[in-house]
């Protein structure tokens, strides 16, 4: 008899991409329960699932002090015309 793989509370942050999206879907193919925040709208094939929940939220504020302690967390970086180029960020 095997043991039972241990299910995560796993947050995704940048789910509304391409990548967090299949993300998202293959934690929740293998049992896990996904969080996943964003400022878009999602597949519904995402939205319908028992065990995700998408909060709408922008990522340059803090975390909202309600969301639970997640056993992982995954973000995916994208090149934002908000974010400054690396060399800017040390500039004298």
């Amino acid at each position: 008899m095997t043991a039972a793989r241990p299910k995560f509370t796993i947050l995704v942050a940048g789910v509304n991409s391409y990548l967090g999206t299949s993300l998202a879907l293959s934690l929740l193919n293998k049992g896990h329960v996904v969080t996943g925040i964003g400022k878009k709208h999602l597949l519904p094939d995402l939205i319908k699932r028992k065990n995700f929940t998408f909060i709408d939220l922008d990522l340059s504020q803090p975390l909202p002090v309600y969301l639970e302690r997640f056993d992982l967390f995954f973000y995916q970086l994208t090149k934002s015309p908000n974010l400054a180029k690396s060399s800017d960020l040390f500039a004298s």
